[in-house]
């Protein structure tokens, strides 16, 4: 038989007749190669008995297939097992190590006194935050915020210092005559504003209402009361002298 014999429609490509015929090489177009087909026929009892029972060679790839996609599936969720068990075992690993740590060793190995439990809750009753009550019993801030979950605690923020007597006073809330610095978070946040919305008006061009008779403490404007700053403000003498003087006994208490 010619290799134009083997061109034909009719050939009997993926059969084991076709192997016979002179097909044997690796341009069959049959789903399975002759070659192959007839290798399986001889080797695979499996094979043989689907060629037997009347299989075409197109089911047999078929069934090929299916059962290649089932083996790699199986392969798949063997190996994703395999790794959670490993992942599982280095966990517990880890928590063994954990609980054999040597008590104090950064304080969370320490077992938890009955006096530290009453000062989590005065702390937290004051108000302090996990890293304040932390800080005062020497312990990591995980392990302090883990005991006031275990003993119903809800949560504290963390609270803001408030520097008294500034803009940034006056920011975070102090607003009112509450303040127990003099001039007031009240009285240096509104004079910011104030004297940041004129210079804002002086860049857009717009007039400025500078015409005040009194500074924010109430000292008279007076001309022998008032000198002129570098940026072109007007500031009250009075009040820069108090400054001064406070600056100075403040130098001559650290002295």
């Amino acid at each position: 038989m010619s290799a134009l014999d083997m061109l034909e429609d009719g050939f009997p490509h993926g059969t084991v007749d076709g192997y016979t015929a002179g097909c044997r090489t690796n341009h069959c177009p049959a789903p399975i190669r002759c070659a192959v087909f007839k290798r399986r026929y001889d080797s695979d009892y499996g094979f043989r008995k689907r060629v037997d029972a009347g299989w075409t060679v197109e089911q047999i790839a078929a069934a090929d297939a299916e059962a290649a996609a089932v083996a790699l599936a199986a392969e798949r969720a063997a190996r994703d097992a395999q790794r959670q068990a490993e992942r599982r075992a280095r966990q517990a690993e880890n928590s063994r190590a954990h609980r054999a740590r040597k008590p104090g060793s950064g304080g969370a190995g320490k077992a938890w006194r009955p006096e530290e439990l009453e000062q989590i809750r005065t702390m937290h009753a004051a108000g302090d935050s996990d890293a304040d009550i932390a800080k005062a019993l020497g312990r990591p801030v995980t392990s302090t915020r883990d005991r006031r979950d275990g003993l119903g605690l809800p949560r504290n923020p963390k609270r803001r210092v408030i520097r008294h007597g500034t803009r940034g006073g006056y920011d975070m809330g102090c607003r009112d005559d509450s303040c127990p610095v003099t001039p007031s978070c009240g009285t240096e946040g509104r004079t910011y504003y104030r004297e940041l919305s004129a210079k804002h008006r002086r860049l857009r061009g717009e007039p400025v209402h500078s015409d005040r008779m009194t500074c924010r403490r109430g000292h008279e404007l007076t001309p022998d009361n008032v000198f002129v700053k570098n940026d072109g403000r007007r500031r009250c003498a009075t009040c820069r002298d108090m400054q001064n003087a406070a600056w100075n006994e403040k130098r001559r208490a650290a002295a």
